[in-house]
């Protein structure tokens, strides 16, 4: 959905700005994460590395074929694995083909089986002619939830009326692949426990605010090893923009219900105790700002929502004796507007043993008022503004297993700066500017007997947005992840990803893929577009040789 920050009059500059005319568009080609000739049409387009099946047999399961989507009904069914191709499978690629035409926001929706969340996506917005665009995701470590004959649900929440005329045509397949010599299954969860709302159709929670939490009561098996929290969380309405957002005080005088600051933070708890941090990622759906900034080329993974992972294991000498225990998810300071929240507790079972035992040694740590602010405006003129959080999680526990006794220390830290520019804001001639600053750093240590494996990810975005006479915005993502057994490296890998978008009637936009890692993988490739036209599109390096 569109929101025009904390700014008003500014819509009133970008309402005036429309989609140029395209191309016709072919109406049987569809595009799969890949190149294509450029300025052909306005299909959306996402530079994400393709998906590589592997050369084996295979059977596909289609859920549904060109469902339309025109209000609040989700599209539910019955599933099956396919009887010819039974697992366990090498890979298993979901498939998902959209086309729409006319007028339309872009929509939030996601893809259950059974109330496991297995894809998160927002939609891209029509440019008034026929779009088409297809998101393959894997969701082989989903196996053993789609091993088993269940039920589907898929969301795709829309409205269409006289004015807002697009209808969401959506065709859902999963593929899977047998596995065969040089190609195994790969290890995946043994078991998945969904944290959602059951009985509700979608199974997702609604957060309305900073108190509510998205929470389960959940038996992990007797047998269990490890656990790790997947958890999809969208923000919309004003939490949408939070990261534009100022206090709830300056918010209402400027007539707006948004709020809340700019500090955002999705907070995990055990039974009560903290057990996960995460910053929010300033996601931009592709009605962000200025839709004409995102056809053909979309913000960072906005067509496929990536789920925020919380490695639980350091719990799982606490979580595994036979009682249930509640898993709760919030976010701070979730304000203004809503957040939609769930997720799946992926655990891995001991199987040389029907019983491990353990405990929590430690934890600290958690959710007390990690943020602090200033701000220096006025409705009349504007100021500045500066929000910034800091939060961190340490843990320790163990798990006595028939490979021996396994040590999991965590340590969490996460902290973001936001700073804010605003002249006039309730002029048409307003300005704002955004310069945010966010990083985490996860260390995971597992010891086994005389064995050390250390695992460290750190992952930041400097993110700057200015609405000016036109717009600026720079959404990059770095992630570094290094590895090393016993003080010796076994593993490197970098992935940065750089969107930015300027300009004022006529749009212009790019975006620089880079994935590197020490197995010998490469994959930079950099495409840039101009209002609704794909310009360039380089490969420097495609080497597919996958991680460890």
């Amino acid at each position: 959905m569109n929101r025009w920050l904390t700014v008003p009059a500014l819509a009133l500059l970008f309402a005036a700005l429309t989609l140029p005319a395209a191309a016709a568009h072919p109406t049987d080609r569809v595009f799969s994460h890949g190149a294509r000739t450029a300025g052909t049409d306005s299909d959306p387009i996402v530079p994400d590395p393709q998906i590589t099946p592997p050369p084996t047999a295979s059977c596909s399961v289609t859920l549904f074929t060109a469902y339309p989507f025109q209000n609040f009904t989700p599209a539910t069914g019955t599933y099956a694995p396919p009887a010819y191709c039974p697992g366990p499978w090498s890979k298993v690629i979901l498939s998902v083909t959209t086309s729409v035409q006319g007028v339309q926001y872009d929509r939030v929706g996601a893809l259950w089986i059974g109330n496991d969340e297995i894809y998160r996506f927002t939609t891209s917005e029509p440019p008034g002619q026929k779009i088409q665009w297809t998101v393959n995701k894997d969701v082989t470590e989903y196996s053993n939830a789609l091993a088993s004959p269940s039920t589907y649900t898929y969301s795709l929440g829309n409205v269409v009326n006289s004015q807002y005329t697009g209808i969401y045509y959506v065709t859902a397949t999963l593929t899977f692949y047998e596995t065969a010599s040089g190609y195994p299954a790969p290890a995946v969860p043994d078991a998945i426990i969904p944290i959602a709302a059951a009985g509700s159709s979608p199974p997702w929670y609604t957060l309305n605010d900073a108190s509510d939490q998205a929470t389960s009561s959940v038996t992990v098996p007797p047998n269990t090893q490890s656990a790790v929290l997947e958890l999809y969380a969208s923000g919309h309405i004003c939490e949408e923009f939070w990261y534009a957002n100022e206090s709830d005080a300056f918010e209402s005088q400027l007539g707006s219900s948004c709020g809340g600051t700019a500090y955002r933070e999705i907070d995990v708890s055990i039974d009560g105790k903290p057990a996960g941090v995460a910053e929010a990622y300033p996601y931009l759906y592709t009605g962000a700002i200025d839709p004409i900034a995102w056809l053909p080329l979309t913000g960072y993974n906005t067509l496929d929502l990536p789920p925020y992972t919380f490695d639980l294991t350091p719990f799982v000498g606490y979580l595994n004796d036979g009682n249930p225990h509640t898993i709760a998810a919030q976010v701070y300071n979730d304000t203004g507007g809503f957040w939609l929240v769930d997720g799946d507790l992926l655990i891995t079972e001991d199987h040389g043993s029907t019983q491990t035992t353990g405990a929590l040694v430690s934890s600290s740590g958690g959710f007390t008022n990690p943020e602090r602010y200033w701000e220096h405006l006025s409705v009349e003129t504007g100021g500045s503004a500066y929000y910034e959080g800091f939060d961190e999680i340490q843990a320790q526990g163990y798990v006595n297993t028939s490979q021996g006794r396994i040590t999991t220390t965590l340590s969490e830290h996460v902290s973001s700066a936001d700073g804010q520019i605003l002249t006039e804001p309730e002029s048409p001639q307003g300005t704002q500017t955004v310069s945010l600053n966010a990083k985490s750093v996860t260390a995971e240590t597992s010891t086994v007997g005389s064995s050390t494996t250390t695992t460290t990810t750190t992952t930041s975005w400097p993110f700057s947005l200015a609405i000016t006479h036109g717009l600026a915005i720079s959404q990059p993502f770095h992630q570094y992840v290094s590895t090393n057994a016993n003080g010796t490296s076994t593993w490197a890998s970098k992935d940065v990803v750089v969107t930015e978008a300027s300009g004022g009637g006529k749009q212009n936009t790019s975006v620089n893929f880079q994935l590197h890692n020490s197995a010998g993988y490469c994959f930079d490739r950099t495409l840039t577009g101009s209002s609704g036209h794909l310009l360039t599109d380089k490969q420097a390096c495609h080497l597919y040789h996958q991680g460890p």
